[in-house]
């Protein structure tokens, strides 16, 4: 039996990235990759990296549900730079396809004094897939 002519291509998955809404400095915050998904098959790596702002250790950035400690933010009397931290995900599907997303936490420091971490919305990237799916 040959293979078709007409291999069904792999979909691509589908990454949606989660943040808690606020923390307070010095807190866990969690990076969630869990609603991420594949229709024609399932995710089968996930994988988190900082992309922006001060350092942090990303616990378990290999999971579909990570985590980081918000960063004191400085005391200042000063208008400063509102310090940001940005995240990305990547998820893999189980015939190789690849989507990323990625979600970005900014301090409040500078409108308010409540010093707390805001998150904001996930913002997906031009997702891309690669491989096919094989022949039936």
């Amino acid at each position: 039996m040959t293979p078709s002519a007409h291999a069904t291509q792999n979909k691509k998955p589908k990454t949606v990235v989660t943040l808690a809404p606020a923390a307070n400095e010095q807190s866990v915050i969690s990076l969630i990759g869990s609603r991420s998904y594949d229709k024609d098959g399932s995710i089968s790596a996930y994988q988190w990296i900082q992309t922006k702002g001060v350092t942090v250790v990303i616990n378990n950035p290999n999971s579909a549900r990570a985590s980081f400690t918000a960063p004191k933010i400085p005391k200042t009397k000063l208008p400063t730079k509102v310090l940001s931290l940005a995240f990305r995900l990547t998820v893999t599907d189980n015939l190789g396809g690849t989507s990323r997303g990625t979600s970005k936490t900014t301090d409040s420091s500078r409108k308010s004094t409540n010093r707390q971490w805001v998150s904001r919305p996930s913002t997906p990237h031009k997702q891309r897939s690669t491989g096919s799916r094989p022949p039936i």
